[in-house]
């Protein structure tokens, strides 16, 4: 995935989180994603239980989103 590419997916991700779209967001996650809640220290693995826990944020705060501030993408240099 090139820089350009992986700004479009951050974009995404956080315009779905904006939406509150659970399913836009679990679909950028794999069945082996971890998401980790850190002001509750709920782990969630997996798209199910990614889903289950980002519908609880959004129950709990209807009103949330987020803004970026500072966006830095670089490409990985790769040793031979």
């Amino acid at each position: 995935m090139d820089g350009q590419e992986l700004q479009a997916f951050i974009d995404g991700y956080n315009a779905a989180w904006n939406d509150h779209d659970v399913e836009a967001i679990v679909s950028m996650h794999t069945e082996d994603s971890v998401f980790e809640n850190h002001v509750t220290g709920d782990v969630n693995i997996g798209r199910e239980q990614i889903g289950h826990a980002i519908t609880s944020i959004f129950a709990v705060f209807p009103d949330l989103s987020f803004e970026a501030r500072r966006s830095y993408i670089a490409e990985r240099t790769r040793e031979p």
